[in-house]
């Protein structure tokens, strides 16, 4: 196969045979060369760089960015910070110095940035630059922001910085975006388990002083009343979702369902979003083994770790220990909690401080490793498994083995760009995992869960087992004792 098979028209200077083009792909690809040969005859298009940490995206943005002329948007919610750049890994400004780069460092550690913030500047800098026939290449890991940008959100839309993503539990929307209610409501993490309040408050308003010392049950049970349908789909304990949804109806007066039922019904709409905002859109899905991709996410700590990572963390935290805890914003970041304890020290020089240390760094490969899971869940849940949902096509790249980078994942992502006849196809669309979303009640476990395969679950569990097994054995001894 020729390297030239990358497009259509196979332009003569890029015939050369198969080894040499292995080599030297990426230096062949060069974007002025392209620019040069495809200049006004490539249409504007969206191209979107998916996949979990640690499997290439900025890389492969970048290479695509340059082939098309194309500028990056980084969607990822730490990075729009201007802080801890080793910590939430930017590019660095050499690669931003290659492609112009947006939404990096836009905002300040102290703010409260959300999503409706990032697709509010992010959408003029898109429609400037189709304007101006230039692509863009969204990349990051942050994919309800990716949402933002490519699906409109009735709901958004009618209730100003209201719900984006009913169902996405990061997306940090109306709750965090009213700053006199989130406020009011930073309430400790015991308030998202198990455990109710003992304090008898009675619920009037979103808006109250002592809404923090409103139990989770009773907020539900208010809900249920202005809203049974969507209070249905909550568990009493996703107190944000909840409080979300009260603040829509207190606002505008409208049931939260209402508003997504009326979303529903427009052209290409779903339950989860509205229809696509850009035509002309590609997704690119970065894929790698497990075990290759855990091993490639350990040496990344240890990289960070030798870029100056602890240095780092050090001096954030002594610049901004006064607004902690880790609840919003930039303290989210992945590595400020898992180093909490280390960085309360006054001592670095003491045994207990390399301990901590240590602790610290393998809580952070922990966490990135699940993180990485979370991500492809996410693809898989939202892009994938919404049968009735507009959804570009998905191309899944295998960036296992980065020595085959060029063949493997480059050259395809190049083919799938250019639209090339021989291009490999979209991923099908999985099972579309439809349920009922009733509130289902364990008596003998006490456990009350959110939809049929929520339900399924747990009756399928061990714990669940295991008390079935508990009360079978206490009825024989109660009836022994007769």
């Amino acid at each position: 196969m020729l390297i030239s098979s990358v497009f259509m028209t196979r332009p003569k200077w890029l015939i050369m045979s198969t080894n040499l083009g292995r080599t030297c792909l990426s230096k062949l690809l060069n974007r002025h060369l392209f620019k040069r040969y495809y200049s006004g005859k490539m249409k504007p298009q969206i191209v979107c760089v998916l996949g979990s940490t640690g499997t290439g995206k900025s890389k492969l943005g970048i290479e695509i960015a340059q082939a098309i002329d194309g500028e990056i948007i980084s969607a990822d919610a730490m990075q729009v910070y201007n802080a801890l750049d080793i910590a939430t890994n930017k590019v660095t400004f050499e690669e931003q110095n290659a492609v112009p780069h947006h939404m990096l460092g836009v905002a300040e550690p102290s703010q409260q940035f959300t999503v409706v913030d990032f697709r509010n500047k992010v959408l003029p800098i898109v429609e400037d630059l189709l304007s101006r026939n230039k692509s863009v290449v969204i990349v990051g890991g942050t994919y309800y922001y990716v949402e933002s940008i490519l699906w409109k959100t009735l709901v958004s839309e009618m209730v100003e910085n209201s719900i984006l993503n009913i169902d996405e539990a990061d997306s940090p929307l109306l709750f965090d975006k009213d700053p006199m209610l989130k406020k009011r409501i930073q309430i400790d993490d015991y308030m998202s388990e198990n455990v109710d309040v003992d304090v008898d408050v009675e619920f009037n308003s979103v808006y109250q002083s002592d809404i923090e010392l409103i139990s989770n049950r009773s907020l539900h049970e208010n809900l249920m009343r202005v809203d049974p349908e969507i209070a249905k789909r909550f568990h009493f304990n996703e107190r944000r979702k909840v409080i979300r949804a009260l603040q829509v109806y207190e606002k505008t007066g409208n049931k939260l369902s209402d508003l997504m039922k009326l979303q529903h019904s427009k052209e290409g709409a779903c339950s989860i979003s509205g229809p696509l905002r850009f035509e002309n859109v590609k997704i690119l899905w970065l894929q790698c083994d497990t075990d290759v991709l855990d091993k490639r996410l350990d040496g990344r700590v240890d990289d960070m770790i030798q870029k100056g990572l602890i240095d780092e963390l050090m001096d954030f935290h002594q610049r901004y220990k006064q607004l902690l805890p880790y609840t919003s914003g930039v303290y989210q970041s992945i590595g400020l909690k898992e180093f909490h304890e280390f960085l309360q020290l006054d001592q670095i020089d003491i045994p207990e401080a390399r301990n901590l240390l240590e602790i610290g760094i393998e809580n952070l490969r922990v966490v990135t490793r699940q993180y990485s899971r979370k991500q492809i869940r996410f693809i898989q849940n939202r892009f994938l498994r919404q049968s009735q949902r507009q959804v570009p096509p998905i191309y899944a790249l295998d960036t296992t083995d980065v020595s085959l980078w060029d063949e493997k994942v480059l050259l395809p992502a190049l083919k799938i760009v250019n639209a090339d006849s021989d291009a490999i196809q979209p991923l099908d669309r999985l099972k579309d995992l439809h349920q009922i979303m009733d509130t289902f009640h364990c008596p003998e476990c006490d456990v009350t869960v959110i939809g049929d395969h929520a339900w399924q679950k747990h009756t399928t569990s061990r714990r669940h087992k295991k008390h079935l097994i508990g009360l079978k054995k206490h009825e024989k001894i109660l009836q022994f004792k007769k």
